[in-house]
């Protein structure tokens, strides 16, 4: 017979609140989001579908980083997971599944998207910007 045990988990007022507020644009309850995150669960989807809600919020041409892109979530995020979930986004992106593009990156490997229904525009728009340099 399998018995539950608790884990009690002591979080700051606003913890909580921020960790309530990530938990609700994941799609999940605290105690799941918690339990995934201490378990090393795969959050990748939840990521996609709340990306994807975000840049609703966003006009066409618009460019963004992934940290303004997941607003709180950056700062509840390993170095790991972010480099993971760039990783998949990057994926996403080549495979035309996300509204989105990859605008920029800089002399210290941060990237810039670009929101954009057409990656094809987009990536003339830049060859042509970058033959003219």
């Amino acid at each position: 017979m399998k018995v539950d045990s608790r884990i009690v988990v002591r979080f700051s007022v606003e913890e909580k609140e921020d960790l309530m507020e990530i938990s609700s644009d994941l799609n999940l309850t605290l105690s799941s989001y918690i339990r995934e995150k201490l378990l090393g669960g795969n959050l990748e989807n939840n990521y996609l579908v709340f990306i994807n809600n975000r840049l609703n919020q966003y006009n066409e041409g618009q460019v963004f980083t992934l940290k303004e892109l997941l607003g709180k979530h950056w700062n509840y995020m390993s170095k790991h997971e972010r480099l993971h979930l760039l990783n998949v986004i990057i994926e996403e992106i080549e495979e035309e599944e996300m509204e989105m593009d990859i605008y920029k990156v800089t002399k210290k490997g941060k990237y810039k998207f670009i929101k954009s229904k057409d990656s094809y525009y987009i990536n003339e728009l830049i060859e042509k910007y970058m033959e003219a340099d």
